[in-house]
């Protein structure tokens, strides 16, 4: 168990001397790409839930969005295409679904995994 830990540990410092003399001063790496990415979803999950009509449904409140989306959650925020919604296109089952992600708090699952990506990028198995 030590010898494994003392190789893996050795491998991170290699890791760690190739970033500092290579990666640290590009514009382009993995990193920054992940940093700015996170943000610009996030920034524009808010965006559309301040810019589009919502209906308060339980403890849930549905976004009505005019894209042509598949239904998804964030937090307790349920997005649905607008016209498919008002047509009631949507099956129930779809409802119960989203709305399930949001009772059991999926959003926090998905951010740790969001926030793991970013500060393990190069580690193959985040990715899986």
């Amino acid at each position: 168990m030590w010898i494994y830990l003392l190789k893996f540990s050795a491998l991170l410092a290699i890791f760690l001397v190739f970033y500092k003399i290579f990666l640290e001063q590009a514009t382009m790496h993995q990193f920054k790409r992940f940093s700015f990415k996170f943000l610009i979803n996030l920034t524009g999950v808010i965006n559309r839930i301040r810019n589009n009509p919502k209906e308060k449904a339980g403890l849930c409140q549905h976004v009505l969005l005019q894209d042509p989306i598949t239904p998804h959650t964030f937090f307790s925020y349920v997005f649905f295409n607008r016209k498919k919604y008002e047509s009631q296109q949507i099956p129930k089952e779809v409802f119960w679904h989203e709305e399930t992600h949001a009772q059991q708090k999926h959003s926090l699952d998905i951010l740790i995994v969001e926030l793991l990506q970013i500060a393990f990028w190069f580690h193959p198995l985040v990715y899986m």
